[in-house]
């Protein structure tokens, strides 16, 4: 009977977790290269130095476009 109910909080927290993340992919998933990183730059604060800030951003956009989460319905924009 423990195992059991190992297993099912086990399964809760497993489901709890993937729930979680296809929330917060599908906050990102669509959104243009200026909002992605108007919303890091939101994210960021102050606790992230501008220059790291733009290093970050850059390698976030890069890696999105590779995964085609990105609009690029709204053309070419130029890294800020």
């Amino acid at each position: 009977m423990k195992g059991l109910l190992k297993l099912a909080l086990l399964a809760g927290g497993i489901a709890v977790v993937v729930k979680y993340l296809q929330d917060q992919r599908a906050e990102w998933e669509g959104l243009t290269e200026p909002e992605v990183r108007e919303k890091l730059a939101t994210k960021f604060g102050d606790r992230v130095p501008t220059e790291a800030q733009g290093q970050i951003s850059d390698a976030v956009v890069t890696k999105m476009r590779e995964r085609g989460m990105l609009d690029e319905s709204a053309g070419d924009v130029a890294p800020a």
